[in-house]
């Protein structure tokens, strides 16, 4: 669910993630299951949760942990946890519900390893059977859905007025950024212009496949705190960081007085600020650097002179 804005996001985790909410949501309507899917932080947390909302029914759940390894390491096996929440369950009933299980996931066409009548270990599922669509006319790809006001900056990206009623951030609008396989959701929204990325106040993580598009997430504030319990960055934490990152460096080349060191990371920025007037562009990290940088330009100026 929520993984670091750090983590790369694999097509392929993606995609078999969403099948494998299929397959979930199989259990839970056609037999009985209490399930979760990725919304606790381990699986102390997610078991607890098990057990109280889904009493006296049998529950599968996978953990936020196992779901970020699962990008960092897409095709391999994620742990799946079971049990039947009742205190007076026997093991036989425990038993029942993990080969349920295994029995649910095969009609998905999930492979599966555990270790029969062994209530000490998880299902292990294989997450590498459906491969990503990327040559159909409609491919599969994950992205993120970015909410902002609409305002002098952002109005070219004001594609979709937001619908309150449906959950949606009041007096907002809307536009889809691609996450590139591999990519992490901060890369794919450095790659937006910084003057329309400062006014982003929320986002949710979506994977579309064959033209509908399936939320990964819930919907977020950018500075919602992210990761393992709600104790990592949030997505506003990590964008700031990496704009003083930025500014350091444009700072170390000002001060270097090397004008094609300054001009060659100039060129390998995504994002710009054009400078008219002196027929450049450079990156809009602060005022205090756009100054600094007409100074500099000046003095490099007089000296070719």
């Amino acid at each position: 669910m929520p993984v670091s804005p750090f983590t790369p996001l694999s097509l392929v985790a993606s995609v078999n993630l969403e099948y494998l909410r299929e397959a979930f949501r199989d259990l839970e309507k056609n037999h009985g299951f209490y399930v979760d899917t990725g919304a606790w932080c381990c699986r102390t947390c997610a078991g607890a949760d098990a057990w109280e909302e889904g009493v006296g029914k049998p529950f599968v759940f996978w953990h936020e942990q196992g779901e970020e390894g699962l990008h960092e390491a897409p095709g391999l096996e994620m742990a799946l946890y079971f049990g039947v929440a009742k205190v007076d369950a026997s093991d036989h009933e425990i038993i029942d519900a993990a080969r349920k299980i295994i029995a649910v996931l095969g009609e998905h066409d999930f492979k599966s390893d555990w270790k029969d009548g062994d209530l000490e270990t998880a299902i292990m599922v294989h997450l590498d059977t459906h491969e990503p669509d990327v040559d159909d006319e409609a491919p599969d790809y994950q992205n993120v859905c970015l909410y902002v006001p609409e305002n002098e900056d952002t109005k070219e990206f004001c594609e979709n007025e937001s619908e309150e009623d449906f959950g949606e951030p009041k007096d907002t609008y809307n536009f889809h950024q691609e996450i590139m396989d591999g990519e992490s959701l901060k890369d794919a929204v450095l790659r937006i212009d910084q003057k329309v990325r400062r006014h982003i106040t929320h986002y949710q993580r979506f994977i579309d496949m064959g033209e509908c598009g399936y939320p990964l997430e819930p919907l977020f504030e950018i500075d919602h705190a992210v990761g393992h319990a709600g104790c990592g960055e949030s997505l506003l934490d990590v964008l700031d960081e990496e704009s003083k990152e930025k500014e350091v460096q444009l700072e170390k080349l000002l001060i270097s007085d090397n004008p094609m060191k300054y001009m060659e990371f100039i060129r390998k920025q995504e994002y710009q600020f054009d400078l008219s007037s002196k027929g450049l562009e450079i990156p809009l990290y602060s005022e205090e650097a756009k100054l600094s940088f007409y100074r500099k330009f000046e003095e490099w100026n007089k000296k070719s002179d």
